[in-house]
């Protein structure tokens, strides 16, 4: 998921806000995921404002049909994280189903290292990836929404 609305740059990027519209995007994209089924076991979040506000959102939500579920922060997913070290944190991880709470253009360039698929990510976009290994172009991009 690439975070919902923010505020315009202030005083440094790090510390933008989500908006009002923000906070709803994020709402309703959880929302979305678990009409869908999709039920996360835990949410990676950048460590940016906006990124850990989007994840409350998310994480209200989805909270409701999984219990259990977790969320850490993690400094590979900020704005220019490096793809190949946030592929292999990925790849060690015992979870079945993850939910990454990111920015462009990280979200994008992990849909196509996943699943060869070129995708633009608006704010508060979701994309779902079935992986069969974490080899590059591995996954089926199955939505975007």
């Amino acid at each position: 998921m690439r975070h919902s609305e923010a505020m315009p740059l202030v005083d440094s990027d790090s510390s933008r806000a989500l908006t009002a519209r923000g906070l709803e995007q994020a709402h309703t994209a959880a929302r979305l995921v678990v009409e869908r089924g999709h039920k996360p076991e835990v949410l990676l979040v950048s460590p940016l404002l906006r990124a850990q506000q989007t994840a409350s959102e998310v994480y209200k939500e989805t909270y409701k049909v999984m219990s259990t579920l977790k969320q850490e922060t993690l400094e590979v997913l900020s704005p220019d994280g490096p793809l190949e070290e946030l592929v292999d944190c990925l790849e060690h991880r015992g979870e079945t189903e993850i939910m990454l709470v990111s920015h462009q253009p990280l979200v994008s360039l992990l849909i196509d290292y996943l699943s060869g698929e070129r995708v633009g990510m608006s704010t508060a976009n979701v994309a779902l990836v079935e992986m069969n290994s974490w080899k590059r172009r591995s996954g089926d991009l199955k939505w975007v929404i």
